[in-house]
């Protein structure tokens, strides 16, 4: 199947994967319009946690759709 944004999909879509990253996405917009309205340093931070989180569900979500299978997980380069 060819996606008209994606290219190439391989393997079936999990559902899982996209409302993770769905579910994270809303996290991270109720965390950024807290911030916006209190502007407070520990509203900043909870967004910036949500917004990591979301980036990695979304990445995760988008290897899945793209590959058919789990984004590999990658180790400490200098550990």
């Amino acid at each position: 199947m060819i996606d008209p944004v994606l290219g190439p999909v391989k393997g079936d879509v999990t559902a899982e994967c996209v409302l993770t990253a769905l579910s994270a996405g809303r996290a991270m917009r109720t965390h950024q319009k807290e911030y916006f309205a209190t502007r407070q340093q520990a509203a900043l931070d909870a967004s910036r946690v949500a917004e990591r989180a979301f980036d990695e569900a979304l990445a995760n979500a988008l290897w899945w759709i793209r590959h058919g299978e789990q984004r590999p997980v990658q180790g400490e380069l200098f550990a």
